[in-house]
C-alpha cells in the first residue's frame, strides 16, 4: 500500500538525521488535509463565532475586560500558542473577579467558561479529524487539561519588532520551546500521556527547527493579523486554528514515518522502501493513516 510520504532513506535511530521538511511542505501539508477534511475548518470557525459573541457580551456589560491590541494600535506582533486555540478580543483579568458581585461572576465565568469548552471541542474535534484517529475520553481531557494550562500564558509566544532588542535571548528561549513542541497537541490527542507527548515532541522536532520555526511565524502572524479585525476577528482566527491544527497533523505524520523507517532499519528490516514510496506530498485519499504514526505509549509498553 503506498502512502503520501516521500521516499526517504533510513540514516539510524538518532533523531536529528530524519530527512528534512520545509515550512512550504508543512504547509502545503496542511491545506490539502483540510481540503480532504473541511469539517475539521468548519468546526474551528464555529468555535470563533462562539468566541466573537461572547467577546462582545463582555465588551458591552459592566465587567471590566482588556481589549486584545492589534494593527489598529499600531501593534504588529506574531501571537502563536503550542495549543491548537481561538484568540479571543476580550480577556477578563482575575483581579476584575475580586469586586464582582454573586450575580455578575456567575456570568463572566460562565462566559469564559463557554469560550474554553468551544475551542477545546473544536480544536479536539479538527486534531482527530485531520489525523484520522478515534477520540478516547482520556485524550479529550489530557487535551483540556493542556489548554488550561497553556492558557494562562505559559503557552503563548508574542513576537514584538520592538521588544526584540531588549528580549532577545528570552525570545530565543520561547521559540525554540514552541518549535519543538509543535506535534504535541497531535500526540496528546492520539493517546499519548502529556508527560509522553512532551518526549516525544522534543525528541522527533529535532532537526527540523528553521522549517518549524516558518510554521510559528507564519501561523503567528496570520493569528494576530485576522484577530485584530474587530468584531469577527476570533473568526479569523479560527480559520487559522484549523491551518495550526493541519499543520501539526502534517508534522506528527511526518515525523512518524521518519522513526517508523528509523526503527525498521535498526532492527534489520526491509527499509523504508517497503512501506513508503514517492508520493507529491500530503494529498488526501493516498495513506493508511493508521500506519502513519507509531503506537502510543502505552501500545509501546505492551509491545
Amino acid at each position: 500500500m503506498s502512502t503520501d510520504e516521500p521516499a526517504v532513506e533510513a540514516s539510524g535511530p538518532v533523531s536529528s538525521s530524519s530527512p528534512r521538511f520545509s515550512t512550504a511542505a508543512v504547509l502545503s501539508g496542511a491545506r490539502d488535509r483540510l481540503a480532504a477534511h473541511p469539517r475539521a475548518l468548519v468546526a474551528c470557525l464555529l468555535a470563533g463565532l462562539v468566541v466573537a459573541g461572547v467577546d462582545w457580551l463582555l465588551l458591552h456589560d459592566a465587567v471590566p475586560t482588556v481589549r486584545y491590541e492589534g494593527i489598529e494600535q499600531g501593534r504588529i506582533a506574531a501571537t502563536f500558542r503550542v495549543a491548537v486555540a481561538v484568540e479571543s478580543r476580550a480577556r477578563v483579568p482575575p483581579s476584575a473577579l475580586l469586586n464582582l458581585t454573586p450575580r455578575w461572576l456567575a456570568w463572566t465565568v460562565g462566559l469564559v467558561l463557554a469560550k474554553y469548552l468551544a475551542v477545546v471541542a473544536a480544536s479536539v474535534y479538527a486534531l482527530a479529524t485531520l489525523l484520522e484517529v478515534d477520540l478516547t475520553a482520556p485524550a479529550v481531557l489530557r487535551y483540556g487539561a493542556l489548554v488550561a494550562v497553556l492558557w494562562l500564558g505559559a503557552g503563548r509566544i508574542t513576537f514584538e519588532g520592538g521588544a526584540v532588542l531588549f528580549g532577545l535571548p528570552l525570545l530565543i528561549g520561547f521559540f525554540v520551546v514552541a518549535v519543538r513542541l509543535v506535534p504535541l497537541p497531535g500526540r496528546v490527542i492520539r493517546g499519548d500521556s502529556i508527560r509522553a507527548a512532551l518526549g516525544w515532541s522534543w525528541r522527533r522536532a529535532r532537526g527540523h527547527g528553521w522549517a518549524l520555526f516558518g510554521v510559528v511565524l507564519v501561523v503567528g502572524v496570520a493569528n494576530h493579523l485576522l484577530t485584530s479585525v474587530p468584531v469577527v476577528g476570533p473568526v479569523g482566527s479560527g480559520a487559522v486554528a484549523a491551518l495550526h491544527a493541519g499543520v501539526v497533523a502534517t508534522v506528527c505524520r511526518r515525523l512518524a514515518v521518519a522513526e517508523r523507517d528509523e526503527s525498521g532499519a535498526t532492527s534489520g528490516g526491509d527499509g523504508p522502501d517497503a512501506d513508503v514510496t514517492a508520493g507529491s506530498g500530503d494529498g488526501p485519499g493516498t495513506a493508511d493513516e493508521s500506519d502513519d504514526c507509531p503506537p502510543t505509549s502505552d501500545e509501546e509498553s505492551d509491545a
